[in-house]
């Protein structure tokens, strides 16, 4: 008799964990479906509100939204981003990742850390930004320097990242959300959006140590670029892609 009730109540309780694990998936499903949903939804209203203002995007925007944080990070003194070193041996941009060219890609020290950014650059230089975890830290950059063709010299700034453990992870407003707040409030008219990435951005102090925050950066064909905070949306005042090159 008492096998027959204890038998009773664990088959009671693995019915009862059932329902609970049922539920808990089924609430999780709702969830992905709404957000998926409302994700659509807002970059069809993005897209109607950019017609409306004859607002063009010509540039890829990443679906992604990782979870990022805040990072500190510390120039290195030994790399001077105003001084400019000559290459003993010049080379095309097109050899810039080939194998065959290691010897002489091996003259810009690190320069694997890096990733070309087609966006900010031009037939002079050629931009690129020290990576961390993928993505690019926009202060932190290596000018290749293009003279008859071939690059002939480098400036470049390197970054030693400081872990901060206080900071959290916090998943990151869309591309399209971020283009949405600069749409609304920000691009005039016949707007061109020419380039649209995720990555790192934050003023640069004299001081020791700098901090720079997840943010959408987004150029125009004007020159104007626009860094969107990517966690709180707040838009940093545009300013011309020709004064972000300088820094």
């Amino acid at each position: 008799m008492e096998w027959s009730r204890a038998k009773t109540i664990l088959i009671m309780a693995f019915l009862a964990l059932n329902i609970l694990l049922g539920y808990q998936l089924w609430i999780g499903k709702v969830e992905l479906e709404k957000t998926t949903f409302n994700s659509e939804e807002t970059t069809r209203e993005i897209q109607q509100l950019m017609k409306s203002k004859e607002i063009r995007l010509e540039a890829a925007v990443s679906e992604d939204t990782p979870k990022l944080q805040d990072i500190s990070i510390r120039f290195d003194p030994a790399f001077d981003p105003h001084r400019m070193i000559e290459l003993e041996y010049p080379f095309s941009v097109n050899n810039l990742y080939k194998a065959s060219e290691k010897t002489k890609l091996q003259q810009i020290p690190r320069l694997s850390d890096y990733q070309l950014d087609e966006g900010m650059s031009n037939s002079e230089v050629y931009m690129m930004h020290q990576l961390f975890n993928g993505y690019p830290m926009f202060e932190v950059n290596l000018k290749l320097l293009v003279k008859h063709g071939l690059i002939d010299g480098y400036q470049q700034s390197l970054a030693q990242i400081i872990q901060n453990s206080q900071n959290k992870e916090q998943k990151v407003l869309s591309g399209m959300t971020a283009i949405g707040s600069l749409v609304e409030n920000y691009l005039p008219r016949g707007s061109v959006i020419t380039d649209v990435r995720l990555g790192y951005h934050g003023q640069i102090f004299n001081s020791e140590t700098q901090v720079l925050a997840p943010s959408w950066r987004i150029v125009t064909r004007k020159g104007d670029v626009f860094y969107v905070h990517a966690i709180t949306g707040a838009v940093a005042a545009p300013q011309k892609e020709t004064d972000a090159k300088d820094k």
